[in-house]
Formats: C-alpha cells, structure tokens, sequence
C-alpha cells in the first residue's frame, strides 16, 4: 500500500510539474497604454518605411555618384593625355622656334656682312670714279 501510495503521490507530482513549469506570467495593461503601444508601434513602422525610402535614394544617388566619378575619372585621363601631347607639341614648337630664331640670327649676320661688302664696294666704285674724273 505504501508503494502504491508512493506511486500515486508521484503520479499527482509528474501531473502538477508541467502546469507549473509551462505557466506563463500575464501582464494587465490599461486601454490608455494599449493605445499608447499601438501609436508607438505604428510611429516606428511609419519610421521605418522612411528610413528605407531614404536608403533606397541614399543607394541611386550613391549608384549615381559612382558612375559620375566613372565619367570624371575617363574625362580626366583623357585631359591627362591631351595635356601631354599639348606639352610635346609646345616643346616641338619651341624647338623649332629656337631653330628658327638661330636661323635668322645667321641670316641677318650673313645680311649685315653682305651690306657692309655692297657698302665697301660702293665706296670704292665712288674712289675710282672720283680717281678717274679727277684724272
């Protein structure tokens, strides 16, 4: 008898435990914090939506951004490159300026020499006439 008391106590002891292990605790809340509750869920909702629009123009301007710095990194290596052939082409042009420059240099001391010959020549064709006139 004792043991099928025993039995029958732990018998009602398994039946309690899950009663007593699954009970989960209640709140009480008012109807004033109830709806306090909903306009706060309702307002981080409304947030939330916001902030994903603004994530979403915040990844088309980023996207638009990034293709802007595309175009300028291809316009800046095509300046890049035109400021170079521009660069080379100045010193071909100064180059050839020097040549020019040293060129007419030697053609206006070949003039001055050639004048001062023209002039000696003439001074003597006046010599000899003025010899042969005199004479």
């Amino acid at each position: 008898m004792t043991k099928n008391m025993s039995l029958l106590l732990c018998f009602l002891l398994l039946l309690s435990l899950p009663g007593m292990c699954m009970a989960e605790q209640t709140y009480q809340i008012t109807e004033q914090q109830l709806t306090q509750l909903e306009q706060n869920l309702a307002q981080l909702s409304n947030n939330n939506q916001q902030l994903l629009q603004q994530l979403s123009q915040s990844k088309q301007d980023l996207t638009t951004a990034s293709n802007q710095l595309e175009k300028l990194k291809a316009q800046l290596v095509t300046l890049q490159a035109r400021t170079q052939l521009a660069l080379q082409q100045q010193q071909t042009a100064q180059a050839s300026l020097q040549t020019a420059n040293e060129s007419f240099q030697k053609f206006e001391q070949e003039v001055k020499s050639e004048t001062r010959k023209l002039k000696l020549q003439r001074d003597i064709g006046y010599a000899a006439f003025l010899y042969m006139a005199v004479k």
